[in-house]
């Protein structure tokens, strides 16, 4: 029976796994497709000295893993540029002059150790996705607000600590990830995203998320993991889109009965917390198919009461990862 019910968490947690991060895999597989329509109908260039022989007709840039500590600014001469990488390099700056790339739409420069994104960059209108993770930002002085098409920010496994009131702030942003920093709160940096699905600001040391939920109303992934939450707000209701609410590793002690009414929720985790027990109103989640509940207070009885109130829901709940064999 033990070794059934560790087979069942092992399957469990890679369909969570699966489900919560589906937008991710969405995301990077119409970004691949995107990227190779626009390699087939254009040359991709592997050099900026290459590119300047023609620079009117450079329209795709990929420089990832040269080994390059500097990009030559001239880079400004490529008017027409739809596409840089400057990923796995060297660079401990990022040239002001990619701000003067008025057309640029994929920007990647993750795994470098530059401290600071250039102002300029609040330039790029056409920006579509930025992926800055693993980098060494501790600032952000550029105005996302100001990049009226970004669509997809990666911002984690970095050094920030703070971001600017109303920073987050974008009509189409959809997937915005900043986990992975020193942020003590996010509440006053998120402003109006109506479009976003994906937020994730797990792994930092948030004491509370309290946004203006109305300005987050039509999200459906929502990750708070690893932080310093001892309280959960009920205004967490408001996201009647919400799909997937991953809280697990924080200092909860009660799940507001408001929380409820989430009538979408498919995904609940509360792992690692201090919870002892869920509200009778948790029966009104009809579509929650995982709830895990591991390494949290609560007794055999309660834990019997709560797979009643949830007869097709599979509840994971006493099960340590180090009885799990390979």
């Amino acid at each position: 029976m033990h070794s059934r019910f560790i087979m069942l968490y092992k399957i469990m947690i890679k369909k969570i796994f699966i489900i919560a991060f589906s937008i991710v895999l969405t995301n990077l597989t119409a970004q691949k497709n995107e990227s190779s329509s626009l390699a087939i109908q254009h040359e991709v260039y592997y050099s900026v000295e290459n590119g300047l022989k023609n620079p009117e007709v450079v329209k795709l840039l990929d420089l990832r893993q040269t080994n390059i500590s500097s990009v030559n600014p001239r880079i400004r001469e490529f008017k027409n540029l739809v596409y840089l990488n400057l990923m796995k390099n060297k660079l401990n700056d990022l040239p002001t002059e990619i701000g003067q790339l008025k057309n640029l739409e994929q920007l990647a420069c993750s795994h470098n150790n530059f401290k600071e994104i250039p102002y300029s960059f609040s330039n790029l209108k056409n920006l579509k996705k930025f992926d800055a993770q693993k980098n060494k930002l501790s600032i952000l002085s550029f105005e996302l607000k100001k990049l009226s098409s970004v669509k997809d920010l990666n911002l984690s496994t970095n050094q920030l600590s703070l971001l600017n009131k109303n920073f987050i702030n974008s009509k189409s942003l959809s997937f915005l990830e900043i986990s992975q920093n020193n942020l003590t709160s996010v509440d006053a940096s998120i402003g109006k995203l109506p479009s976003i699905k994906y937020l994730n600001v797990g792994f930092n040391k948030l004491e509370k998320f309290e946004p203006k939920f109305t300005n987050i109303k039509n999200i459906e992934y929502l990750i708070l993991e690893h932080n310093q939450i001892n309280k959960l707000s009920p205004k967490i209701s408001k996201l009647k889109k919400l799909k997937s609410l991953v809280i697990n590793h924080n200092k909860i002690k009660e799940f507001p009965k408001e929380l409820c009414n989430l009538e979408e929720l498919e995904q609940l985790i509360l792992g690692f917390n201090l919870i002892e027990m869920l509200p009778d109103d948790i029966s009104k989640l009809t579509k929650l198919k995982t709830l895990i509940l591991n390494g949290n207070p609560i007794s055999d009885e309660a834990i019997k009461k709560i797979k009643n109130l949830l007869p097709n829901t599979t509840v994971i709940f006493n099960i340590k990862l180090s009885d799990i064999e390979d």
